[in-house]
């Protein structure tokens, strides 16, 4: 960790000055409205033509240990891979997409593992971020390698206010769970700072059915234990002539024991250990009609993956090691050319550095990008056009283009969105490098899509207030993938090709609604998900348009909330369809639809600068019998206990 902060001093002192950078840049852009000034992320200018799902912190009621994955369940229909219980393995897919086909980005910045192309929900803890925000069918001009699902972008924003805040919470509950958090923030209109510390501990040693042995007998998960720590500080300056600095820390471990799969009579003495270090910087300069922004970051990954022939085995069957370099950085300029116009235009680079037990070598990757955009906003009408080309030393993806259009059928009330875009993924590390079977000569995923939104919303400006609010969105969309990568069997061996053509589309419908009166709040949040995720071609050959493996056909969720005073209780509703797990939709192998129901109670009360929050949670309320993947058992009914104190010298708005 010595060497880790004297990293981190260092990059804040030089970093303005490196060339290197990110897949995925979303620097600051200047925004005009009225006459203020607003400064926002590039992918946030350029997506009044997308669908955009904020996390609102108010209806999933998070204490800062919930994982994403659990919150986002919550908040729209996704689609999770959760192998198992807590700490397990949590991937996210959108759109009839892989879960290597989604890019999370923390600060702008792509946290998807360089090796496997997936990010893990269940190391990112969604009480740390100020603002949550998934955007389905996310374009490859904007974001870069891996967006044919969409992009989910994890923020963490200053307030420029003087204050303090101090929040900490304790979780405890079912299958030996605990954990704590504690948040610290404050500071001036010149600087902010926020610092939070978090911990989670859980045996996971629940029951279930093993539906894959005679009779169906009910077992114990054991060898499942996690344990999960961590810290994220991030400062932010505002210096003299029109100069902005802003910085983060964000350092992680985890230690998982793995459980034998269902249908197992051995057991299993597996064990995954992770650790993440992840720093940046953006240094912005604003002049009177434009903004200059110099961005950069380093993230260090580990990962040891261990396995015994017995729980006192003096040595290891299997010992593979994992550690990842990235450094990212991006040169951006934007401009308001006229009353109605606007131009940006940037460079971005990224390398990476591999020492995989599985390689055989130490691998260096590189990556060049080149992007430009333009806006035009007038009246009624929204137009954005953006563009982006990378280069590597490997095989170049196409130029990515994305195209769209918003116009307003009734101002504040009524709104058309039309986009059209391509995208791209670069192969993994391990797709070109794992020893046997990479291939470096493998073809980026290449493909484009097309979504039609129409949002409706309640609300007459200048108006009497209304009790109701309410806001309906609808899309729809098609995207088509070709040059798919999949793994298949070879001489011996698995090896990644260039096999698949996918035809992916649906519809997305979400309506949410309140009632206010005086001491009463009614919040109803509907969401459901139709998608058709279609194999068209294999190896240039057709095929019957099978379903895509564990996409379901059928998502939804719901969100009833009720407060009283200082009382409050919810229901949470999620429901999977059936999904296939083989490529030629087996129907002996496919997994069953599911519903599950949780349920919260709570109250909390202030006094002067304090608050105190006390809930109880209910999950999976009709103990209901699932599995996310295929032989990997879920936890049935469990109860949680939260407690949360917020002490604060001026109202801040910190989530």
């Amino acid at each position: 960790m010595k060497k880790a902060g004297l990293f981190f001093l260092v990059l804040s002192l030089l970093l303005p000055a490196q060339v290197y950078h990110l897949l995925a840049s979303e620097p600051d852009t200047l925004v005009n409205i009225a006459g203020v000034k607003v400064y926002a992320r590039r992918s946030l200018y350029y997506q009044e033509d997308k669908k955009v799902t904020a996390c609102d912190s108010s209806l999933v009621l998070p204490t800062g240990m919930e994982s994403l994955g659990e919150v986002l369940q919550r908040m729209a229909p996704v689609n999770l891979m959760q192998y198992g219980g807590s700490g397990s393995l949590v991937s996210l897919s959108l759109r009839g997409s892989s879960s290597a086909q989604t890019q999370v980005n923390w600060n702008g910045f792509p946290v998807n593992s360089l090796t496997s192309g997936l990010a893990d929900l269940s190391q990112l803890p969604a009480g740390m971020f100020e603002a949550i925000l998934l955007i389905p069918g996310a374009s490859g001009s904007l974001y870069g390698s891996g967006t044919f699902g969409g992009a989910l972008n994890l923020d963490n924003r200053p307030v420029w206010k003087k204050g303090i805040l101090a929040t900490a919470g304790l979780d405890a509950g079912s299958f030996g769970t605990l954990g704590g958090t504690v948040m610290l923030a404050g500071g001036t209109e010149k600087i902010q700072s926020k610092s939070g510390f978090f911990l989670q501990n859980a045996d996971n040693d629940f029951p279930y059915r093993d539906d894959y042995k005679p009779g169906a007998p009910e077992e114990t998960s054991l060898h499942n234990r996690f344990r999960y720590t961590g810290f994220i500080q991030t400062l932010s300056f505002r210096l003299s002539h029109g100069v902005s600095l802003q910085t983060g820390f964000w350092y992680q471990k985890k230690r998982k024991e793995i459980p034998a799969v269902m249908g197992s009579y051995q057991p299993n003495f597996q064990e995954q250990r992770d650790s993440s270090l992840r720093v940046y910087l953006i240094l912005g300069k604003r002049w009177q009609r434009s903004v200059l922004t110099l961005r950069g970051a380093w993230f260090l990954d580990d990962m040891r993956f261990t396995d015994k022939t017995s729980a006192d085995a003096p040595e290891y069957s299997l010992d593979s090691r994992f550690r990842t370099s990235h450094f990212m950085s991006d040169v951006y300029y934007h401009c308001r050319t006229g009353q109605y116009w606007t131009l940006d235009g940037g460079i971005a680079s990224s390398v990476a550095t591999a020492t995989v037990t599985a390689y055989g070598s130490t691998i260096h990757d590189y990556s060049f990008d080149v992007y430009a955009g333009t806006r035009y906003r007038h009246n009624r009408w929204t137009g954005a056009l953006t563009v982006r080309q990378n280069v590597n030393p490997y095989s170049n993806p196409l130029p990515q283009a994305d195209a769209g259009i918003k116009y307003a059928l009734r101002p504040r009330k009524m709104f058309l969105r039309f986009n059209v875009s391509t995208k791209y993924r670069l192969p993994t590390l391990n797709d070109k490098y794992w020893t046997p079977g990479g291939n470096p000569d493998l073809l980026p995923e290449h493909g484009w899509g097309i979504t039609a939104g129409l949002d409706l919303q309640t609300g007459t400006p200048g108006g009497s207030p209304s009790p109701w609010t309410l806001r309906w969105q609808t899309d729809l969309f098609s995207n088509v993938l070709n040059d798919q990568i999949r793994w298949i069997p070879g001489d011996g061996y698995w090896h990644p090709g260039n096999v698949d053509k996918v035809w992916a589309y649906g519809a997305e419908n979400s309506l949410q609604g309140t009632w206010k009166k005086k001491y009463l709040t009614l919040t109803c949040q509907l969401n459901y998900d139709y998608t058709i995720s279609a194999v068209l071609a294999e190896n240039g050959k057709k095929q019957d348009h099978h379903q895509n493996n564990y996409v379901p056909v059928h998502t939804a969720s719901g969100i009833f909330r009720l407060d009283y005073r200082f009382l409050y209780t919810g229901i949470y509703e999620t429901f999977t369809g059936a999904r296939y797990t083989t490529p030629d939709n087996d129907p002996l192998y496919a997994l069953d639809p599911y519903a599950l129901t949780d349920l919260v109670a709570g109250g909390r009360t202030n006094k002067g600068s304090w608050e105190v929050d006390l809930r109880f949670t209910v999950r999976n309320l009709f103990n209901t019998r699932y599995q996310a993947i295929r032989s990997y058992p879920m936890p049935g009914r469990a109860y949680f206990l939260k407690a949360r104190i917020t002490f604060e010298t001026s109202k801040l708005n910190y989530k």
